[in-house]
């Protein structure tokens, strides 16, 4: 038996299409960076399954949910402004780059100064 395909599976997979195809426009030999939570495991999983498909050579950062939260509450003004090495070396390495930002809590930058 085959797998069966849900509604939510269906535009997971438009949505993985249009950002790939469409609005980034991978093309083979493109370098992809695709980053996101793992809360959007399964839009990052078809991102990926996309780029490759397109020819491409994805890279794939996840991030933990809170995290973010936790960094803007304790890193000092320096730390803030610090860009680690090995990031920029992807920005510079790279040819495209997907985001997607998933969240648990919605609003737990909220009280970040």
């Amino acid at each position: 038996m085959g797998k069966e395909t849900t509604t939510a599976d269906l535009r997971i997979e438009k949505l993985a299409e249009t950002l790939v195809d469409y609005s980034v426009a991978v093309r083979e030999g493109d370098r992809v960076l695709i980053n996101g939570s793992s809360l959007a495991e399964p839009l990052l999983k078809e991102i990926y399954a996309r780029v490759l498909q397109a020819g491409g050579h994805p890279m794939m950062m996840l991030s933990l949910p809170g995290a973010e939260e936790i960094f803007f509450r304790h890193a000092s003004d320096e730390q803030l402004k610090h860009v680690p090495k090995p990031l920029e070396l992807v920005i510079e390495t790279y040819d495209v780059r997907i985001s997607v930002l998933a969240d648990s809590n919605t609003k737990a930058l909220s009280n970040v100064d």
